[in-house]
């Protein structure tokens, strides 16, 4: 059996403009015992691909790549971040989501990927700078003139 890679490379040459020849492991009429003995050779089979399918890959845009292997190979644009949350498919799935911090409203986040009983973790805000530093003193045991004194001191 042909490792995965191979035959993503494989269905990608005989959908996409790209000569099959150009690179050994995606022409299905190669052996996979040639394959193997090209690799044991020092042929590096995931480079010489690679750059084939990088100089094919950027003459046209990332959409016509998606449309044209869309259920045959797994393809995704990889975003820049700026770009990341104006992704819709974060809409679709729920994992963008808007909170509010006291300073900023209406920022957009990504939730967490994880799911517990088919529900998304809750966001919230992280405090601001020293918000929550009387609380967590308190927590710790302080008392009031002992944060009192801390403050006082430029210490918290």
């Amino acid at each position: 059996m042909w490792p995965k890679r191979f035959e993503y490379f494989a269905a990608v040459a005989l959908v996409a403009p790209i000569p099959v020849t150009a690179f050994a492991q995606a022409d299905d009429n190669i052996s996979e015992n040639r394959l193997k003995q090209l690799i044991d050779d020092g042929y590096d089979a995931l480079s010489a691909p690679t750059e084939v399918l990088d100089a094919h890959f950027s003459q046209v845009p990332m959409a016509y790549w998606q449309a044209l292997l869309a259920g045959g190979v797994p393809v995704a644009p990889v975003y820049e971040l700026g770009d990341a949350l104006d992704n819709p498919w974060l809409e679709t799935i729920g994992i963008r989501q808007s909170i509010d911090y006291p300073n900023l409203a209406d920022t957009q986040i990504l939730a967490s990927p994880l799911k517990l009983d088919g529900q998304r973790l809750p966001n919230r805000a992280a405090p601001l700078l020293g918000e929550d530093v009387d609380d967590l003193l308190d927590e710790l045991g302080y008392d009031e003139g002992e944060i009192a004194d801390m403050r006082s001191a430029v210490v918290v």
